[in-house]
């Protein structure tokens, strides 16, 4: 009976942030190796899986103008053999590069992935088709997923609106309702939201308390991305929140403004995370498969002291997340990461002169700046 009711459980893996585009377009041609190459050593880990998620941080076309920000990301349409490969069910396009090559983009990514038969979600044409929920059925089960996002300066995403392509706003009551409308044909709902601070640790107490509400509204899972760094995750009543799986494959690229941007170690470390699912539609276990992306673009899973490390490290941040005092302590922890960033980017702005400053400044860039500097300013009057 126990054997019986196992064969029964579904396994849904989840994975971060991918991108098969920019630097390593040139790495692939170099070496002739095809886009299933940076997966080869991780391919016995989707094999098994039910369904499997991640977040497409880029479209997969280039049919619009470009957008006036940076960078960029595009993959080519042929890198859609990399999700195939991984067995990638669904992905979702709820982040703030899916509208980087307009409309056009976004319809014509669309149209690739439903041809090589992956499903998205969390984007559109307007806001009814980006708004409109993916239904995934498997062993008899019925998976939602449902995507969204944000505009504010820290993620700056487009949102759709009735006439116009992008994505859907995270507002607390919108999820809410939105949970409400497909509950009647759901086993568990999934959403995944593009959200937080990039390269954070931590997330903030407002997206503690959304995830939270997400939850308690009736959704099984919640997707955290975009911060490109792993944090903490946590069972919370009959849910599980995981606030950012991290990088899964993000080559380096160039900004816009022709700097080159190579990831730091942490960046370039993954988390797989592996639930399974009862048929009472509940999250019965979840499973960590720590990894990194190494310098020759390839996803290796850790074992031995490596894995036991980052395991570890995983599960300091998940504690973290359940302090008494976690709004006090990570305010201290955002003063010190804006003060860093801020000092950061004055010194770069001093190694490059008036007249280089003047070189590589951009709309997006002067924003930018001006939010980071006023944000370092606040912190010094605190």
């Amino acid at each position: 009976m126990e054997q019986a009711n196992k064969d029964k459980s579904l396994t849904l893996l989840l994975v971060g942030d991918i991108m098969l585009g920019e630097d390593f377009v040139r790495f692939k041609e170099e070496r002739g190796v095809s886009y299933e190459y940076p997966f080869k050593n991780v391919e016995e880990s989707f094999e098994d899986a039910d369904i499997t998620f991640a977040n497409l941080e880029c479209t997969l076309s280039k049919s619009s103008a470009v957008r006036e920000k940076g960078p960029n990301l595009y993959s080519p349409p042929e890198s859609v053999d990399a999700l195939k490969y991984l067995n990638c069910t669904v992905v979702s396009l709820g982040n703030n590069h899916i509208n980087d090559f307009g409309e056009q983009g976004i319809i014509k990514t669309m149209e690739i992935l439903k041809d090589n038969g992956i499903s998205c979600f969390g984007a559109g044409r307007n806001l009814e088709e980006a708004n409109r929920e993916v239904i995934i059925e498997s062993k008899g089960l019925k998976f939602c997923f449902l995507g969204y996002t944000t505009p504010e300066n820290h993620v700056k995403a487009i949102i759709a609106g009735a006439n116009t392509a992008g994505c859907v706003f995270y507002d607390s009551r919108k999820i809410e309702e939105d949970i409400k409308r497909v509950k009647a044909k759901s086993d568990i709902i999934c959403i995944s939201l593009h959200w937080g601070y990039e390269s954070y640790i931590y997330p903030s107490p407002q997206q503690i308390e959304l995830a939270h509400q997400i939850i308690e509204a009736g959704a099984g899972i919640v997707i955290g991305h975009h911060p490109h760094i792993i944090q903490g995750f946590e069972r919370y009543k009959n849910g599980v929140i995981f606030y950012s799986l991290g990088n899964f494959f993000f080559p380096d690229f160039y900004s816009k403004s022709g700097d080159f941007h190579k990831w730091s170690k942490e960046n370039n470390e993954i988390m797989i995370a592996r639930c399974e699912i009862n048929q009472m539609a509940r999250v019965e276990k979840v499973e960590i498969f720590p990894g990194f992306r190494n310098d020759d673009y390839q996803v290796v899973i850790l074992d031995g002291r490596d894995k036991e490390n980052l395991i570890l490290r995983i599960d300091d941040l998940s504690k973290a997340i359940n302090r008494g005092d976690y709004k006090s302590f990570w305010n201290t922890y955002n003063k010190e990461r804006i003060q860093k960033l801020a000092k950061a980017l004055l010194k770069r702005m001093k190694e490059l002169g008036i007249k280089g400053c003047i070189r590589k400044v951009s709309m997006g860039n002067i924003k930018t700046t001006i939010v980071l500097l006023i944000r370092y300013a606040s912190t010094k009057l605190h």
